[in-house]
C-alpha cells in the first residue's frame, strides 16, 4: 500500500493546521447563524423602526448581498496576490468591527439608515474577501492527498451549524437581547482570527504539506503568463467544464428550494408548513450525510465521480414529480427521501469539486478560481428563484420539476465531453499524467 493511499484513510484532525482552521470557522459560522436570526428581529421589534422594518430590512439585506457579490473577484485575486491566511485575518477584523458597530446603532433610540447601511455593506465586502480565500487555503494545510477527506469534513460541520445554528440563536434572542446575539457574532469573528493567527504560528515552526499542482499540460501553458481571469478561462478546459457543472446546480436549486418545493409541499401535497419543513430537513440531511460521504468516493476518478453526484441530484429532482401520485403521507416520506437524494449528490458533488479545483489548478490563481464559482453560485440564485416563479405558475409544478431535475441531469453529464474532467482524481499527479498520456 503506498503512502498516499494509506494516508487517506487518516482523519484530518491530525494536521494541527486543518483542526485549527474548523474550530475557527466553526465557531464563527455559529456566530453568523445568531445575526442571521438577530438582525431581522432587531430592526422589527425596534420601536423607532417598527413601522417602516420590513423595508430597512428589504434594503439592509440587499445592500448586504450587493457588496458581496461586487467582491467576490477582489477577494480571490487579493487572495492569491497576498496569501489566503491574511486576507482572511483582515476579513474576519473588518467584520468584526462591522457587526459590533451594527450592534451598537440597533441598541441606539434612533439608528440612522444610512448608518444601518454602511454597517451592512462592510460586512457584506468583509465577506466576498473571505469567502475565496477560506476554499483557496485548504491545500496549503494538508497534503493533496488528505484534501478530499478534510473538505468532506469542512464541508459536512459547515451543513451541521446551518441546521443547529438557528435554533440556538433563537433561544439566545429570546433569553436576552437581540443586541447580546450581535455581540456574539462579533466576538466570534474575533475567535476566528486568533485561530488564523495560531495557524500562521505553527506553519513557521512545521514544514508545509504539498500544494495542490496543476496537471503537466495545464501548468506549461500558464507558465509564463501574467495570469488573468480571461487568461485562466481560456487556457484552463478544466475549470471551463467544472463552472458550468457547478453554474447548472445553482441555477436550479435556488428555485427549486424556495418556490417549486414549497409550491409541492403546500398545494399538490397539501401537507401545509410542518410537511414543507420536514421536506426541508431531509434536504439539510441528505446534504451533510452527501459532503461525509465524498471522503469514501472518488478517490480514483474524482471528476466523473462528483459529475455523477450532481446529475443523481437533477434525477432526485424530476423524480418529484411523481409524488402527487401517492396519497398523504406516503406522497410526502417519498418527496422526503428523493429531497434527501437531492441534498447528498449536491452534497458529495460540490465536496468533490471543491477538492478537483484544489488540487488540479495552480495554486498562484486558486483565489480567483475559487471566486468564479462562488461567483457562479451567488450570482445565479436570484436568476434560479425569479425563473422558478416565472415558470411554476405557468407550467405547473410538476412540468417545472421534470425540467429543472433534468437540465441538472444533462448540463451536469456534458461536462463530461471535456477530457480534462474525465482523468481528473486522487491519485498523485504524476501518476495521473502518466496513465492519461
Amino acid at each position: 500500500m503506498s503512502a498516499v493511499t494509506a494516508q487517506r484513510g487518516r482523519s484530518p484532525f491530525r494536521f494541527r493546521a486543518f483542526s485549527l482552521l474548523l474550530g475557527g470557522q466553526a465557531l464563527s459560522s455559529i456566530g453568523d447563524q445568531f445575526y442571521a436570526v438577530a438582525l431581522p428581529i432587531a430592526l422589527l421589534a425596534h420601536p423607532h423602526l417598527r413601522t417602516g422594518g420590513p423595508t430597512v430590512l428589504g434594503t439592509l439585506l440587499a445592500g448586504y448581498g450587493a457588496a458581496r457579490a461586487l467582491t467576490l473577484l477582489l477577494g480571490g485575486w487579493a487572495a492569491d496576490w497576498a496569501g489566503s491566511r491574511l486576507v482572511m485575518l483582515a476579513s474576519d477584523i473588518l467584520r468584526a468591527v462591522a457587526v459590533a458597530w451594527l450592534a451598537a446603532l440597533l441598541d441606539s433610540p434612533r439608528p440612522a439608515l444610512t448608518g444601518l447601511v454602511a454597517a451592512v455593506v462592510i460586512l457584506g465586502i468583509g465577506d466576498g474577501f473571505f469567502s475565496p480565500a477560506s476554499f483557496a487555503i485548504m491545500p496549503s494545510l494538508v497534503p493533496s492527498g488528505d484534501l478530499q477527506r478534510a473538505n468532506s469534513v469542512y464541508m459536512a460541520a459547515g451543513q451541521a451549524i446551518s441546521a443547529i445554528g438557528p435554533l440556538l440563536g433563537g433561544v439566545l434572542v429570546s433569553a436576552l437581547d437581540p443586541s447580546v446575539a450581535l455581540a456574539a457574532d462579533s466576538i466570534s469573528f474575533l475567535v476566528s482570527t486568533a485561530s488564523l493567527m495560531l495557524i500562521g504560528l505553527y506553519r513557521r515552526s512545521h514544514p508545509q504539506p504539498h500544494a495542490a499542482r496543476a496537471s503537466p499540460d495545464e501548468q506549461r501553458s500558464l507558465d509564463g503568463e501574467r495570469i488573468g481571469l480571461w487568461a485562466l478561462w481560456r487556457t484552463s478546459p478544466l475549470l471551463r467544464a467544472l463552472l458550468l457543472a457547478a453554474a447548472a446546480a445553482s441555477a436550479v436549486f435556488g428555485g427549486i428550494t424556495e418556490v417549486a418545493v414549497p409550491t409541492l409541499a403546500t398545494r399538490t401535497l397539501h401537507a401545509g408548513a410542518d410537511g414543507y419543513g420536514i421536506m426541508l430537513a431531509g434536504l439539510s440531511a441528505g446534504t451533510f450525510a452527501g459532503a461525509l460521504a465524498s471522503a469514501k468516493i472518488g478517490k480514483t476518478r474524482t471528476g466523473p465521480s462528483a459529475v455523477s453526484c450532481i446529475s443523481l441530484a437533477g434525477l432526485a429532482v424530476a423524480l418529484l414529480a411523481l409524488t402527487p401520485l401517492l396519497p398523504g403521507e406516503p406522497a410526502l416520506a417519498l418527496a422526503t427521501t428523493l429531497l434527501a437524494l437531492t441534498g447528498g449528490g449536491l452534497g458529495a458533488g460540490n465536496s468533490l469539486l471543491m477538492t478537483v479545483f484544489q488540487l488540479r489548478l495552480p495554486e498562484r490563481i486558486l483565489g480567483r478560481a475559487m471566486s468564479l464559482m462562488l461567483l457562479a453560485n451567488f450570482g445565479l440564485y436570484p436568476v434560479s428563484t425569479l425563473l422558478s416563479g416565472l415558470l411554476v405558475p405557468r407550467l405547473g409544478v410538476t412540468a417545472t420539476l421534470i425540467g429543472a431535475g433534468l437540465f441538472l441531469s444533462a448540463t451536469a453529464l456534458a461536462t463530461l465531453t471535456s477530457r480534462s474532467v474525465r482523468v481528473v482524481s486522487l491519485l498523485h499527479p504524476s501518476t495521473e499524467s502518466a496513465s492519461t498520456a
